[in-house]
């Protein structure tokens, strides 16, 4: 098994975050780092081809780097000339417990199959 891990994307500045009196959880990525994180899943795609499961914490800039993610690994697999995807694999249970949330929602926990 290989486990790739990568931190969210450049995300909005704390302190700036702060001043909105939101909770850090939401604290979402930047344009910026959107572009940036678009650009490097493009190299990724091309070094790790495959990805069996996509996991994120529940945090807003989590999500938002996994969907990104998910989105460019993903047109791989859509395109007309690539052999057909291969089932997407189940949430792990010890994943939940964490408070992981797989990306996108097409997951579930065997538990709860």
């Amino acid at each position: 098994m290989k486990l790739l891990l990568i931190r969210h994307a450049i995300a909005e500045e704390r302190e700036d975050f702060e001043k909105t009196g939101k909770d850090d959880r939401l604290r979402p990525l930047t344009d910026e780092g959107r572009k940036k994180m678009k650009q490097a899943a493009r190299g990724l795609k091309e070094v790790v081809p495959h990805v069996d499961l996509l996991a994120t914490s529940p945090l807003t800039r989590a999500a938002q780097t996994g969907a990104i993610l998910d989105t460019v690994v993903s047109r791989r697999s859509r395109s007309r000339s690539s052999p057909p995807s291969p089932p997407r694999p189940t949430f792990c249970a010890g994943c939940a417990s964490r408070g992981w949330t797989p990306w996108p929602p097409w997951g579930t926990s065997p538990a709860s199959a």
